[in-house]
């Protein structure tokens, strides 16, 4: 059976994960009710568990549809994050391939120097072999040096190259999809919200005798770094 929000779903009162089940109404007989239970009321013993009550499967993710709904089709917030993130790679992209070009101008600094340095000896008695070899070594290892920072910088810009291209892929998706979301499959839905969320935890309020659901919303493209 699959659940929408299975994997994501926590406890707000011990931390455990909550698992859907379905669970027989003894009162009604043959009336069969799902629900999302907290892992710790899988203890026998009543001081092991932490007290959450169970919430309907429906209602969560009813509510929770509805969030991920929102987000793509009138949520400002999440188009403003995904306009400022692609400022931002714009940005370091153009700082990277400065440094680019600061390192490639260095190097042929250094190539014209150890080529001077070898003409040097050859027109002249006054420097030496031994001078010679050490200039040309010291060269160069700081070619090897720069080489080496270049080439980070280099992969670096790559990986910027390739988040860009996964957020406008993204970006296009979210967008495709958005006048179709009513039609989704179960599998479909799950996979969006997996996408959308990255934890909710639910929580009991004794006093307003209502359910809080702190939702934290991750952009897929965002999450190996944020």
């Amino acid at each position: 059976r699959l659940y929408l929000v299975g994997g994501l779903l926590f406890c707000g009162r011990c931390g455990r994960r909550m698992y859907g089940r379905v669970k027989r109404d003894k009162r009604r007989g043959d009336y069969w009710w799902r629900t999302y239970f907290c892992a710790s009321g899988i203890y026998p013993r009543e001081d092991k568990r932490c007290g959450l009550r169970s919430v309907s499967v429906p209602k969560i993710e009813s509510f929770v549809w509805s969030l991920a709904k929102k987000l793509l089709t009138d949520s400002d917030k999440l188009w403003a994050a995904v306009k400022a993130r692609h400022m931002d790679i714009s940005a370091n992209d153009l700082i990277t391939e400065d440094e680019l070009k600061t390192y490639d101008r260095r190097l042929r600094q250094l190539e014209a120097e150890k080529s001077r340095v070898l003409s040097l000896y050859g027109k002249s008695e006054i420097i030496t072999i031994e001078e010679v070899e050490q200039k040309v070594g010291e060269i160069k290892a700081e070619i090897a040096e720069v080489s080496a920072d270049r080439q980070k910088h280099l992969g670096a810009k790559g990986d910027l190259e390739e988040k860009k291209r996964r957020l406008d892929e993204a970006v296009k998706h979210f967008k495709s999809i958005r006048s179709r979301l009513d039609d989704f499959s179960p599998e479909e839905r799950k996979k969006l919200v997996d996408l959308l969320f990255s934890r909710l935890t639910l929580n009991w309020d004794d006093q307003t005798q209502e359910y809080k659901l702190d939702v934290e919303v991750q952009i897929p493209i965002f999450q190996d770094e944020e």
